[in-house]
């Protein structure tokens, strides 16, 4: 069975269940969208840890913190290549 773009927008727009916000590039932005609204990962503990960094960064001079910035995106860089190679 052929699905239509028109057809995927319209069966959103009848379930306000699945209402969504938002320009999105392809289908694929939009499923991604509708997953994480369904599927929250921010959980209390995963905001308690952010917490935790939030004051660990605080307590940093800019020097310091970009520095923490560069190793941390450049970690999540590598696991991103590793984990969708």
């Amino acid at each position: 069975m052929s699905v239509t773009h028109s057809q995927v927008f319209d069966y959103l727009n009848s379930h306000p269940i699945l209402q969504f916000e938002g320009d999105f590039e392809s289908l694929l932005d939009m499923i991604y969208y509708i997953y994480l609204e369904s599927n929250p990962i921010d959980t209390p503990e995963i905001r308690g840890i952010f917490q935790q960094l939030d004051s660990v960064i605080q307590a940093l001079h800019i020097p310091q913190q970009d520095a923490l910035f560069d190793a941390v995106c450049k970690l999540c860089i590598g696991h991103s290549q590793i984990a969708f190679s």
